[in-house]
């Protein structure tokens, strides 16, 4: 949480340019388009999904509107299942493969409630297209 404080501050108060050259252009255009379809819950739905730069939202994050309360609440929320996954992990990984394995199950259920947060805010915002926002067509 303080390390997500830390990079959302910088970002907020150096700017753009400074960010562009700690994180590179092209992974914060991606962060941004992510940032532009799921507003207010973007912060959230990254934290949920572990393969996503942390570093880099917390930067994108000190770009945008948000303030540093909703910022905060919305990484402790989304960090909270995978802490406690991880924890769970490291506490019975040496007790046996049966807890490991089990462990291993909880990290990837996370990876999919994620994928389905992700989703659901998908259909909540009218599946809105980042670039030209107007909807997308159904298939």
């Amino acid at each position: 949480m303080v390390g997500a404080a830390v990079c959302f501050g910088i970002a907020r108060a150096l700017g753009r340019p400074v960010v562009e050259r700690m994180v590179g252009a092209v992974p914060l255009a991606k962060t941004d388009s992510f940032f532009e379809r799921y507003g207010s819950h973007a912060v959230l739905i990254t934290r949920l999904i572990p393969i996503i730069s942390f570093d880099v939202v917390s930067y994108a994050a000190g770009l945008t509107p948000i303030g540093l309360v909703p910022f905060l609440i919305a990484t402790g929320i989304g960090q909270l299942p995978a802490t406690i996954a991880y924890s769970v992990l490291g506490e019975n990984l040496t007790s046996g493969s049966k807890i490991g394995l089990w462990a291993i199950g909880v990290l990837a259920s996370l990876m999919v409630v994620g994928l389905a947060v992700k989703s659901r805010v998908d259909r909540q915002i009218g599946g809105r297209s980042p670039v030209t926002s107007t909807p997308v067509p159904a298939k």
